[in-house]
């Protein structure tokens, strides 16, 4: 306050200086315009003519308010500079060098009372930003598009902030390096990122709204849904061994409950996965018929309280436990969430390196916590990925986890590890995000590869490279991942042939190969996937997005004229399968839109007639939500 006070009569003493030689005379003469500064601050015609008529030419430089006294206004009045008012002049006055001073004055005299203002009269405070609540889409059909595959013409969509996809997607499947897109594959490129993130943020609302944490039944059902646990969740990802989870399952037989306690979030979060793994064969979408919510609401209360962000073992196990739950059901874009904050804590943990060499069973459950975390994050790729993911980036110093001779789910676990690195190798050779690269040369080292790879399994876990029924989840999930490495890695030369063309005989015969390959794995991944959606697993969510994905391919594929030497006829056989197993999953809203999806390429090549893809999918969530 007292620096702007300082400030104004520093300006007001300089005007004053100014204007002493060009005050009107004792004798009321008034000095000739031509001589007065005041009239070239600035330029009439800028105004309308009517205030023109009645305001001074100061109150209009300075935009103030003018009460258009004679001989002299309010406002100069106080300021003690001559008052004069401007005649209407055909011509346009050049401004000399006192009037630029003036205004150059005047302007920074404005800027101090601005501020003069915001500090006597300060704005009141911000209101809160308010909390947004993100409703289901509606339908709204007279917005609705004749073919939601093929993107509305427009302006080139934003890059996501944070994010380089969001949604399920096959763009990056469509593109060759340095052509554009080939017509063939123009139905691949569509973005369902806002419509996935109203949805499924919607869907994990209710989730997290359905239950009631206060009523746990803790006393009959421990051991059996403890059991569940331990063979279908924990054969999967094994965050504990035998004894560590010995003795966590020791807690629940104590009825001791201390729901303050993070170690006994654990113990809810292990009876939660119990209890919705053991019901498999449940089809509704509703979360109030979903088993173990209550524990899984009680657990997600107990971390929400107590944790301090210490990156503890037990925040990073809690958060990898409540990322299985909500993949089981199928709520990708939270269980995206809660892995990544296990992601970024394990990698915090891991960098404690003195701590971790003197304490073994600390630096084993890291690694274990750390490969858990790969694998989910990895597969939560078919939905959600994030611009930045550090937790690819260490896969190659971080060890493996060591096992022991009484945990045969750990062959299994490190064989998944093995696959997901192959994953990323050949991603990162044949895809240039987002468009995919082909390479000859590369695709036969990564066929090399793949076969050492499937060569080096222990027998206990090697599966025939057919689609004969496996019983074994884990043995038929390797298998189908298998089937989707190799027509990944080939599909590169389905877009050259289908963009570019061949440039020579060789080229296009060795095009042929690798495109029949792709077909033929197609077709097996699809037909490989059938006993891994009958019952909710950990990956059914990956199962389902892959199957939709090669699935999705072979329709567009089928009748391509540049490739109907190679077409097979097992495809359209595969296709309906595919699209009969997904419709089992529709009460899923994320689902039924990738069956509708899938719907609409098969009528576009003649493989289904029978009624609108909307209509269908829309009765068929309804009889199955029923």
């Amino acid at each position: 306050m007292p620096q702007l006070t300082v400030e104004i009569g520093q300006i007001l003493t300089t005007i004053e200086e100014i204007m002493a030689t060009k005050r009107p005379q004792p004798n009321g003469y008034s000095p000739d315009r031509g001589q007065n500064p005041v009239r070239y601050i600035s330029n009439p015609y800028d105004y309308p003519r009517k205030r023109a008529s009645v305001a001074c030419e100061v109150c209009r430089v300075r935009k103030a308010r003018c009460d258009s006294g004679k001989p002299g206004c309010g406002s100069c009045t106080k300021l003690g500079v001559v008052c004069s008012y401007a005649t209407a002049r055909n011509s346009r006055p050049e401004q000399d060098t006192a009037g630029l001073f003036l205004n150059k004055l005047d302007t920074r005299l404005d800027q101090l009372e601005a501020k003069l203002d915001r500090s006597l009269n300060p704005k009141p405070a911000a209101v809160p930003f308010p909390h947004l609540t993100f409703l289901a889409p509606a339908s709204t059909p007279q917005h609705s598009y004749t073919n939601p595959s093929t993107p509305p013409s427009g302006p080139a969509p934003t890059p996501l902030l944070g994010y380089d996809r969001i949604g399920l997607g096959l763009e990056p499947f469509a593109r060759l390096a340095g052509h554009e897109i080939s017509p063939l594959l123009e139905p691949l490129q569509f973005d369902e990122s806002e419509a996935f993130l109203e949805r499924e943020i919607a869907q994990g609302k209710l989730l997290y709204q359905a239950g009631d944490p206060g009523t746990l039944d803790l006393s009959r059902l421990c051991g059996r849904l403890l059991q569940s646990f331990a063979k279908n969740v924990l054969t999967w990802f094994p965050l504990f061994d035998k004894d560590s989870f010995s003795k966590l399952a020791a807690r629940s037989y104590t009825h001791v409950f201390d729901q303050s306690d993070l170690e006994m979030c654990l113990v809810f979060l292990m009876l939660s996965l119990g209890a919705l793994s053991k019901a498999g064969s449940l089809r509704s979408d509703d979360p109030h018929e979903f088993p173990g919510l209550n524990y899984f609401l009680a657990a997600c209360r107990t971390l929400n309280r107590d944790a301090t962000l210490g990156y503890s073992l037990l925040e990073i196990q809690c958060h990898v436990l409540i990322s299985l739950y909500l993949l089981l059901c199928l709520r990708p874009l939270q269980a995206s969430h809660a892995i990544s904050l296990a992601s970024k804590s394990v990698l915090t943990l891991l960098n404690f390196r003195s701590r971790l060499n003197v304490d073994a069973q600390l630096r084993e459950c890291c690694y274990r916590a750390y490969w858990a975390c790969f694998i989910i994050e990895y597969e939560l790729k078919n939905y959600v990925v994030y611009r930045s993911t550090p937790l690819v980036l260490a896969h190659e110093v971080i060890p493996l986890p060591h096992g022991h001779h009484n945990e045969p789910s750990m062959l299994w676990f490190l064989a998944a590890i093995s696959m997901r690195r192959l994953y990323t190798y050949a991603l990162e050779n044949t895809w240039n995000a987002p468009q995919v690269v082909y390479e000859p040369k590369v695709i036969e080292v990564l066929r090399q590869q793949i076969s050492t790879w499937y060569d080096s399994l222990p027998p206990s876990i090697k599966f025939p490279r057919d689609t004969t029924v496996i019983l074994d989840p884990q043995k038929a999930f390797l298998r189908t991942q298998y089937f989707a490495l190799r027509w990944v890695i080939t599909w590169p030369a389905v877009v050259h042939i289908v963009t570019k063309g061949p440039d020579d005989e060789k080229e296009h015969a060795d095009l042929l190969t690798f495109s029949s390959e792709f077909i033929h794995y197609a077709i097996a991944h699809v037909l490989s996937s059938e006993s891994l959606v009958q019952e909710r697993q950990p990956l059914l969510f990956v199962c389902l997005a892959s199957m939709w994905c090669a699935a999705t391919l072979l329709a567009i594929l089928h009748r391509a004229p540049v490739l109907e030497p190679i077409q097979n006829s097992g495809a359209p056989a595969a296709i309906l399968k595919c699209h009969a197993m997904l419709s089992t999953w529709a009460a899923n809203l994320g689902v039924a839109s990738i069956v509708r999806r899938l719907e609409e390429q098969m009528i576009r090549q003649g493989l289904w007639t029978t009624q609108d893809p909307a209509t269908a999918c829309s009765a068929r969530t309804a009889a199955v939500a029923s």
